[in-house]
């Protein structure tokens, strides 16, 4: 239903080889992703529809300590960011790749994109061999930026 929803391929969430088979069960990843209500999926549409990372509803008063556009004061937020993306990734394709340029040129040399090689979308973080293959970038990454 995912991959339906998301992406293109099937399946789009992942790459079959890169799964361990305790995980590989259809049954075993829709417990791993969990279902999401409908506002989810009109917030999304909103935001492609604008082109870019916008509040949910700007009348909402709930929402209203958040900024109507995400990225208008993004050089401000100094935490920095390590995208992770497989070069097989079908769900939304290069959305990493593009929100690490458009952060980048935000805040240059702040953010940091690693693209994982025979990678899809979900399979780094549940991969077979995600522990040798992408979490040892994780925690480079975490270790050099930890006395922050």
């Amino acid at each position: 239903m995912q991959s339906f929803m998301w992406g293109s391929g099937r399946p789009a969430m992942y790459r079959h080889r890169n799964l361990a088979r305790r995980t590989h069960v259809h049954e075993r990843l829709a417990d791993l992703n969990g279902a999401c209500d409908l506002h989810y999926y009109r917030h999304v549409r909103k935001m492609v529809a604008a082109g870019r990372a916008v509040k949910s509803d700007i009348g909402d008063p709930r929402y209203a300590a958040l900024p109507d556009d995400y990225l208008v004061n993004a050089a401000d937020v100094d935490t920095p960011i390590l995208f992770l993306t497989g070069d097989r990734n079908e769900v939304f394709t290069d959305s990493n790749i593009v929100c690490h340029r458009v952060l980048s040129e935000a805040a240059p040399g702040r953010h940091e994109l690693r693209i994982l090689p025979g990678y899809g979308h979900i399979d780094p973080l549940i991969g077979a061999n995600a522990h040798r293959d992408v979490f040892p970038h994780i925690l480079d990454f975490l270790k050099r930026h930890s006395g922050r």
